[in-house]
């Protein structure tokens, strides 16, 4: 059984005879941060802005928790992410999948997570692939003709050899120096489960994903994908090769993803459980945004608090919370009021921004429907929107990417 249900859902679910241990406290690691919240005396179930799938039983009971916003594009939003490295070194704690759970039947074409751990995948090998592939040793097995290297492999030298009257040759195991290493032949193996699940589910997006896996595969040519997972148990990390690191670890979750056999590429009605974190996508698309037109000091820490932005004279923080909309003031959002509001009179923060003691402007950016389809941010203070009530508050939206209509 299957329940489907949005983020920031309250409703009276009627799980209570399922479920006897739902936090009253949202939690991303347990049932996607669904949770008892009471409000004006009520004590009702509340999600919260974890989206993905798990099991509330296992086996026996799932949840699927959809995005608020319809048709929401979150892979674009990474993808987006992507463009500036400052903020795509923080995307692997977006998103998590737990693979030692029965995987669970979706509904729906647009809600998976192989889609993105994908993408994410792809970007870490352009990366290494723009850097070069490392060289490493591995040892490789050879018939030699009247001559030794390395060290003799004296069964498989007298079964296809000695006992055949060929004295003269031995099969040797030595080791050589190049690409043919471990790590890569993992990271290819990895690329070839890509190209069969593109070439069965390719994804819509405007990076096309199958000329960036041809130019990925392409500095793979002299690398076998001949590798036993099992057999990697660690990687010792260079300073260097940074990026190998994440990689590998990318790689085997697809290889998991799929169960280490590529005919399983053709099925994705089935997904481990996973969960996205949407307010931590939300910031990390932002502080993309933000980039392109202004100088950001990003997660700045105060003598109270972490403020998300500081640009200029100005405290930015981002909300993942749509009913920012609205003209009306709410509990939510009066809580975020009273946060930034102390924020903006904390010497650190003032001293951070050099504003001679003087108080900072608030700004807060939230996701917005009918915002800027361009999102062009750099204007920020003056294109913002006055929060009636308060003095140097304003709002922003931003229009988020969606699914277009398919015909």
């Amino acid at each position: 059984m299957l329940i489907k249900l949005k983020e920031h859902q309250s409703d009276r679910f009627g799980l209570s005879c399922w479920l006897d241990d739902i936090p009253n406290e949202a939690n991303k690691k347990k049932y996607l941060g669904l949770h008892y919240d009471v409000w004006r005396g009520k004590k009702q179930l509340k999600t919260k802005y974890f989206i993905g799938a798990c099991w509330l039983e296992e086996n026996q009971l799932a949840l699927q928790v959809e995005p608020k916003i319809q048709g929401l594009d979150y892979l674009s939003m990474f993808l987006k992410c992507f463009k500036h490295p400052q903020v795509s070194r923080h995307l692997s704690d977006i998103y998590a999948i737990d693979f030692n759970q029965a995987k669970i039947a979706l509904e729906g074409d647009d809600f998976e997570i192989t889609p993105l751990l994908i993408v994410h995948f792809l970007q870490v090998v352009k990366a290494i692939v723009k850097k070069g592939l490392k060289k490493n040793y591995y040892f490789v097995e050879e018939n030699l003709n009247a001559k030794v290297k390395g060290k003799i492999n004296l069964s498989h030298t007298l079964k296809h050899h000695i006992f055949k009257g060929q004295n003269h040759k031995t099969v040797c195991r030595y080791p050589v120096f190049g690409l043919d290493c471990l790590e890569n032949r993992l990271l290819k193996k990895a690329l070839r489960f890509v190209q069969s699940y593109l070439s069965k589910s390719p994804i819509e997006t405007e990076e096309k994903l199958g000329q960036l896996l041809s130019y990925c595969l392409a500095s793979f040519e002299l690398v076998s994908d001949d590798v036993d997972v099992r057999r990697f148990k660690s990687f010792k990390n260079n300073a260097f090769f940074k990026e190998y690191a994440q990689g590998l670890k990318l790689a085997k979750m697809i290889l998991k993803r799929f169960s280490y056999n590529l005919k399983n590429t053709q099925n994705t009605q089935q997904t481990p459980p996973f969960y996205i974190d949407m307010s931590l996508l939300f910031e990390q698309y932002v502080y993309a945004l933000l980039l392109e037109n202004n100088e950001v000091k990003y997660q700045v820490k105060g003598g109270y608090g972490v403020v998300d932005f500081l640009i200029e004279d100005m405290i930015v923080d981002t909300k993942y919370k749509p009913k920012y909309k609205n003209k009306k003031i709410n509990r939510d959002t009066i809580e975020d009021i009273r946060q930034l509001s102390g924020y903006a009179r904390d010497e650190k923060i003032i001293e951070c921004l050099g504003t001679n003691g003087t108080i900072a402007k608030c700004l807060v950016i939230y996701p917005n429907k009918e915002g800027d389809k361009d999102n062009d941010l750099s204007g920020l203070w003056g294109d913002g929107e006055e929060i009636q009530g308060f003095v140097n508050f304003k709002k922003i939206g931003v229009r988020l990417p969606v699914h277009k209509p398919r015909l």
